[in-house]
């Protein structure tokens, strides 16, 4: 049986097939639109990777029944954090290319403005609520670990 997308997983698809749509614009409407498209299609990567499989953790801890027999949240946890300051850099390089259309004469519709936002937005979102979220759900899995491990903590059952 095929896994349920998260929100995430649907938003991250919607923006990228909006992004996509406008990539094939001639100009340099096209090229902006096309460069936010491999650092866009490249960072999701990342996240699918890291930060949805802790969310998926956190959700877990609330509804155990939700969660697929191949979730590997450990390794999610370790790759967030050695990917965060990649990821963080990553939505500095598509807020530039963002600042580029907003600033081309006369070749961006409303359409296209309003996805630049949308963009905007969802970053935001990501580093103020879903990054967040994803590193409480990494300390939350390592303290979890260290209670359940005596050896981790320096503990004896004795």
């Amino acid at each position: 049986m095929k896994e349920k997308l998260s929100f995430l997983d649907r938003e991250h698809a919607e923006l990228l097939e909006k992004i996509q749509g406008f990539s094939t614009c001639d100009g340099e409407l096209g090229k902006n639109f096309k460069e936010a498209m491999g650092k866009f299609g490249s960072h999701l990567e990342k996240e699918e990777v890291t930060v949805i499989p802790l969310l998926k953790y956190l959700g877990s801890r609330i509804r155990p029944d939700q969660v697929s027999r191949t979730f590997k949240p450990y390794s999610a946890r370790d790759g967030f954090r050695a990917e965060y300051q990649t990821m963080l850099g990553e939505h500095r390089q598509i807020e530039k290319i963002l600042d580029r259309i907003s600033k081309l004469e006369g070749t961006v519709n409303q359409k296209a403005q309003e996805l630049v936002m949308e963009l905007k937005h969802h970053i935001e979102v990501e580093e103020e609520v879903l990054y967040p979220a994803a590193s409480a759900a990494g300390d939350l899995m390592t303290n979890s670990l260290k209670e359940s491990t005596p050896e981790i903590t320096g503990t004896s059952s004795h």
